[in-house]
């Protein structure tokens, strides 16, 4: 904030003037009568008292009605430019002065019921927000506890379908490995290979989970990469086979056959890529 100029007060102002004026008479009559041979030292004496107490009166009597309801106007106007709202006492002078200290008191009214209503609002506003964060906060937590719920249900039902899952392949994988009719070798063949899927889409789900809890972790086992290509070849046969499409697959000898790795993940992916292959693809393909 900018440095207030020294200002010389209206009291001392007038005060030099009244003086000055009073000298000034004072002067003009002494002189008169010197000009005139009747200079008497106890009029002169006489005529500078009564003039000082007249002068002292006028001043007195101007500060009273003008000096002073400006100097207190003067403090409220400093007062509410530090933000400090505060009412001035009013001088009863029924004048223009006494009128300017009324609206100077209605205005700081005014403003102090703006502050007390903007504080208001201020405080509901931030009441406001903090009960939608908490509600944020709440229906946060409420999608966690169910997105987790899912997440385990789907971990539980998913592993607890697999074992009897496996159960029901290996199952069939006896089965036909025992002398069969044709029509019965290709019922229980395509049983497995629906149990498969089943099976696969156990896996999927068992993933989606483990990857929602931030748990999914990959295997580094050895494995055999010819070996898990056909039989994952072999999965999709009977399924190529009822299009008219046929399904083969071959290994560079580039590659080799012991390779570390996840063997599942692997065989998800490899299942994926068969299954849309035989999906889209026509025997006149």
């Amino acid at each position: 904030m900018a440095e207030q100029p020294r200002f010389t007060s209206i009291a001392t102002k007038f005060s030099v003037f009244t003086a000055v004026l009073v000298f000034w008479v004072i002067a003009v009559v002494l002189a008169y009568d010197y000009s005139r041979a009747s200079f008497s030292a106890g009029k002169a004496v006489l005529l500078l008292v009564v003039l000082s107490l007249v002068a002292s009166a006028i001043s007195r009597f101007t500060i009273r009605l003008l000096v002073r309801p400006l100097s207190l106007l003067q403090g409220g106007i400093q007062d509410l430019e530090a933000g400090r709202l505060r009412q001035i006492r009013v001088s009863r002078t029924n004048d223009e002065i006494e009128f300017l200290g009324r609206s100077f008191n209605s205005m700081v009214d005014a403003l102090s019921a703006s502050r007390a209503e903007v504080r208001e609002h201020r405080e509901l506003l931030e009441e406001r927000i903090r009960q939608r964060t908490e509600a944020l906060d709440a229906a946060l937590q409420s999608a966690l506890s169910s997105s987790q719920a899912k997440s385990e249900f789907l971990a539980n039902m998913s592993h607890e379908l697999r074992t009897p899952m496996s159960g029901v392949i290996g199952m069939l994988d006896l089965v036909l490995d025992t002398p069969l009719a044709p029509d019965q070798r290709e019922h229980l063949q395509c049983a497995r290979n629906c149990a498969m899927s089943l099976l696969a889409l156990l896996n999927d789900l068992l993933d989606l989970s483990k990857i929602e809890a931030g748990r999914m972790i990959l295997e580094e086992i050895p494995y055999d990469i010819r070996e898990l290509v056909a039989e994952s070849t072999h999965t999709h046969l009977a399924a190529a086979s009822a299009k008219g499409v046929q399904l083969r697959w071959t290994a560079s000898a580039r590659v080799p056959a012991a390779m570390v790795g996840d063997p599942l993940r692997l065989r998800q992916i490899l299942a994926n890529l068969l299954s849309n292959a035989g999906k889209f693809t026509t025997a006149a393909e």
